[in-house]
């Protein structure tokens, strides 16, 4: 239960991610990882203003946490 708490606080707030990126997320009500595993590649993807780089970027975080896309 503490882990889960601990994912769900974990905000998507990364200087690697550009801004444009970030603002798509939260205009999506993405703002935590846990939020994030929610999602598939191709649906954060098909984001006007996401690319591949800020997903390269969000697997790897995720990935640090083990957790992963849908």
């Amino acid at each position: 239960m503490k882990n889960e708490h601990i994912l769900s606080s974990i905000l998507i707030n990364s200087d690697k991610i550009s801004q444009p990126a970030l603002r798509v997320l939260q205009r999506a009500g993405i703002e935590t990882l846990e939020q994030l595993t929610l999602y598939k590649e191709e649906e954060l993807i098909a984001f006007h203003g996401f690319g591949t780089r800020a997903l390269t970027i969000l697997k790897k975080k995720l990935m640090e946490h083990g957790l992963s896309f849908k």
